[in-house]
């Protein structure tokens, strides 16, 4: 059906287009699954109907055209997928609603052969209104059951900002409904198709992305509208626009295939500006909704393009390609990608891995440089009008900021089921989410293939542009984060408790091979215990080999960080990712400590029985016998 509704698009603007171009594809057999042939033809169709070159689909070659037709992609993409539909509710309304919708979701995974695995499981649905503020409707609608890939709710999104007095001041309101490590989205007009207070329902409506029109708190001498024009006849409608979102009643939608061109005009002063956004769309029925996203489609190119060896990698960005080799520029022999999947404590790999798509990374291995990589697609996020949030499951999840330049942790939200939003630096302390959170750097190049084919989990102090990190999810429902960056307030530091007396950290780090060097931090402190302690202690990502990486190891759990209690006196260490027979270095260095007494530790070399001390901060050389080398550092304080 929706394959079908993509063609009635091209036949609105061409009806000769299907016989014209049947006589070419059935005169010529050898073009049958050759995909770029049958573009080049459906184009050349277009051209022979327009009596010329540089026919159009909705204002773009067939080529871009098609590209943005999702249904129409023949590419089976394995992996979980969530869908959103919504369907706005317009009749039996009464007291106070206003933005009633029927939410759809639709919950499966795509295995081999494209066979549909249908899904159950829970969603705690998230609601905002255009300025990213939370909303809460029902507590019914709080939760999601999803069995046999179906769930549904039916939320009423509340008059926010009019409580119905004076103009009716609809909104963009978003609705996100995260499954696990997986999110579906959809925006609607709250208030501007039908309310109780405005029952009969507007035929023309939508959201604009990237400017909002008049809005509640703005400057009161802007306003904006969206203008409908029917083609060639040029006759026109205008919708109000307000906080984003559109509405109008207009005669010029009757049932019958039109051409329209669709036009976001700002108003200042009183006074229309030129377009800001035009687009063409063809439309059979009398109603038309549209989601209108200023620069929606685009390209991003990583700073540098792509390195040659293993990365750890993200896109701001939903490509148009779906295939992953393709996407790459690789062959699909030397397609080398992998995310962590934590419901089976292991990495899948491709192809039995889901496309690139918004928030997710993956491991990479590029066989040499692409210094001129980049990629086309959609945004889902536009800065200052159109956060964007990424689910993520219990454990640790592989993922990467959806903006194209870094994020602050003071730029981000984080949800659990439905409580209120919290800061980063909340969710931390509350036990959400670690303290830390990880990205890879590449190591050393492999003196055999020549490229990093390893590298080392650091932490990092913002979500870096196009690079992917480690997140680790401490409680049971999982997450959201929604990024939203220049919203909140400038970030307060790192969620550690204060300093107190007869307490001391310090960093341990092991340098070797090349230039790869890999730490964790230990320390004491009163009031804390070995192991992991929630809002201060931090776990370590599931490593990938091939460089060097210093870990915790405790009661099974392998940590970043272990501030213990006062009375706890050793830290079992482990590097891993060693190349035997180098010679390798492990420095302690005393980073905080209270009043002015010495930091003492020992370096105990568990392989061959070594002892040193050190105060405030010294090293052991040691030669790698084998890939793995253990340690016990133990602690005393001259009083």
């Amino acid at each position: 059906m929706m394959a079908g509704t993509a063609w009635a698009k091209v036949i609105t603007e061409w009806p000769g287009f299907f016989s014209t171009f049947l006589q070419q594809y059935y005169a010529d057999p050898s073009i049958s699954g050759n995909l770029p042939a049958l573009i080049t033809l459906a184009q050349a169709t277009l051209d022979t109907l327009n009596g010329g070159p540089g026919a159009t689909v909705e204002g773009v070659s067939f080529a871009e055209w098609y590209r943005r037709q999702w249904v129409l992609n023949p590419t089976v993409t394995r992996g979980r997928k969530v869908f959103v539909q919504a369907i706005p509710i317009t009749f039996g309304l009464g007291g106070n609603d206003f933005g009633v919708f029927a939410i759809w979701a639709t919950y499966f995974e795509t295995a081999a052969g494209g066979n549909e695995i249908l899904l159950s499981g829970t969603s705690f649905p998230i609601y905002w209104d255009s300025t990213f503020a939370r909303l809460f409707t029902s507590g019914q609608d709080d939760r999601m059951d999803i069995a046999g890939a179906f769930g549904s709710v039916t939320p009423n999104l509340p008059d926010v900002f009019n409580a119905g007095g004076g103009t009716t001041q609809w909104y963009r309101a978003t609705v996100e409904i995260p499954v696990g490590d997986q999110i579906g989205r959809t925006i609607v007009p709250a208030g501007a198709i039908a309310t109780a207070a405005q029952p009969t329902p507007k035929n023309f409506y939508g959201v604009v992305i990237g400017f909002d029109g008049a809005k509640v708190g703005g400057d009161p001498t802007v306003t904006g509208k969206v203008r409908l024009t029917v083609l060639p006849s040029g006759n026109f409608v205008d919708a109000p626009l307000r906080n984003g979102a559109f509405g109008v009643t207009t005669s010029l939608l009757s049932g019958s295939p039109v051409r329209c061109r669709i036009d976001v005009i700002p108003v200042f002063n009183g006074v229309d500006q030129a377009p800001i956004h035009t687009e063409f769309v063809n439309v059979w029925g009398s109603r038309l909704g549209l989601e209108l996203f200023l620069g929606e489609f685009g390209s991003y190119a990583p700073s540098g393009g792509l390195a040659a060896g293993v990365q750890m990698v993200g896109f701001p960005i939903r490509p148009f390609e779906l295939n992953t080799s393709l996407l790459l520029g690789l062959p699909s022999n030397q397609t080398l990608v992998a995310r962590w999947k934590q419901e089976r404590f292991d990495y899948e790999r491709w192809p039995s891995l889901e496309p690139f798509d918004v928030g997710e990374a993956f491991y990479i291995r590029m066989p040499s440089a692409a210094p001129g990589f980049s990629v086309e697609g959609r945004r889902t996020g536009k800065e200052g009008f159109q956060p964007v949030t990424v689910a993520l499951q219990p454990g640790w999840n592989q993922i990467v900021n959806p903006f194209p330049n870094a994020v602050s942790f003071s730029d981000v939200t984080v949800q659990r089921g439905a409580d209120f939003p919290a800061t980063w630096q909340t969710a931390q302390s509350s036990g959400w989410i670690d303290t830390e959170v990880f990205e890879f750097v590449p190591g050393s190049p492999d003196p055999h293939s020549g490229v990093p084919e390893g590298g080392t989990l650091v932490p990092v102090s913002a979500f870096p542009a196009g690079k992917g990190v480690f997140v680790r999810v401490l409680v049971p429902e999982g997450v959201t984060i929604t990024f939203r960056p220049g919203l909140l307030s400038p970030n307060r530091g790192r969620n550690l408790p204060p300093f107190r007396r007869s307490e001391w950290r310090g960093r341990v780090t092991v340098y070797g091979y090349g230039t790869e060097a890999a730490s964790v931090e230990v320390g004491k402190s009163s009031g804390l215990r070995a192991g992991y302690d929630v809002g201060v202690d931090a776990g370590m990502p599931p490593i990938w080999g091939g460089a060097t990486q210093l870990s915790i190891t405790r009661g099974g759990d392998w940590l970043y960080r272990d501030i213990v209690g006062t009375y706890d006196r050793s830290w079992d260490l482990v590097a891993t990712g060693l190349r035997p027979g180098y010679w390798y270095r492990i420095r302690f260095d005393s980073t905080e400590r209270s009043g002015y007494l010495p930091v003492i530790v020992i370096i105990h070399d568990l392989e061959t029985n070594r002892r040193q001390f050190v105060v405030n901060s010294g090293w052991v050389f040691f030669r790698a016998s084998s890939s793995t080398h253990r340690f016990r550092l133990w602690s005393g304080v001259y009083r």
